[in-house]
């Protein structure tokens, strides 16, 4: 199906006389996968999209497979694991929520005028808009002098606690321990680096007690673990 609506959609989006064509898919679709393919597809085509999602409770489910002839009836186990997995369209479907139309489910009953109106308005508007591509990333050539000097400053912060961390792993005081002990500071040593590296995002200037700040060097990280960790002990 998605290879021949692919095929269509590219073959145009209007019929012989003009008019947009619409194509209309009835699935249950529960799960978030299963609705992804179809974006990507319309985003591919540059074709529009949108979601009519009929909302119920499972009582309603059950009394509407009750008006089914015996051939059309599922079981309730079904009715029951399909509202349980159910995952909501939104933009984690990769679409905008206005995307998506919720529709009251009518059972028993039918649809009202006004929902009708609605769900026409949906289709003529919403449903014709193409779905936009989606952006790349913005190389970093188009970041501006501020933005440019933040990145190098954060990449150098991180690769600088890093190394601050093997150098002081690597320092007489922590070579005497044993493999047990050395895997114990290791790990504490990399919870504090994440910690204190956070601070100085947040602070972007030095960190009380520390004096770690965002051109830090190794050297300077390796001493204030060392630091922390002599008034541990």
């Amino acid at each position: 199906m998605r290879t021949r609506l692919l095929s269509n959609l590219c073959s145009g989006h209007v019929d012989e006389s003009g008019r947009p064509v619409l194509y209309l898919l009835d699935d249950n679709m529960t799960h978030r996968s299963m609705r992804r393919q179809y974006v990507q597809l319309a985003r591919e085509a540059g074709a529009g999209l949108g979601c009519l999602h009929l909302t119920g409770s499972l009582s309603q489910s059950h009394m509407g497979n009750e008006g089914r002839g015996s051939d059309e009836r599922v079981s309730q186990c079904v009715l029951s694991n399909v509202s349980s997995s159910m995952q909501v369209p939104g933009k984690r479907d990769g679409v905008s929520t206005h995307r998506v139309l919720e529709v009251p489910s009518p059972v028993p009953g039918s649809f009202s005028t006004e929902t009708l109106d609605r769900v026409s308005h949906f289709c003529q508007t919403v449903c014709l808009d193409p779905v936009p591509p989606i952006e790349p990333p913005r190389p970093t050539d188009t970041l501006t002098p501020t933005q440019t000097e933040r990145q190098r400053e954060g990449e150098s912060l991180e690769a600088n606690s890093r190394k601050g961390v093997s150098l002081y792993l690597g320092s007489e005081g922590v070579k005497g321990m044993s493999k047990r002990e050395k895997g114990v500071v290791a790990r504490e040593a990399n919870t504090l680096r994440r910690e204190m590296v956070a601070r100085v995002k947040l602070a972007q200037h030095s960190v009380t007690g520390s004096e770690l700040c965002v051109t830090s060097t190794a050297e300077h990280w390796a001493a204030a673990l060392s630091a922390h960790f002599d008034k541990q002990s």
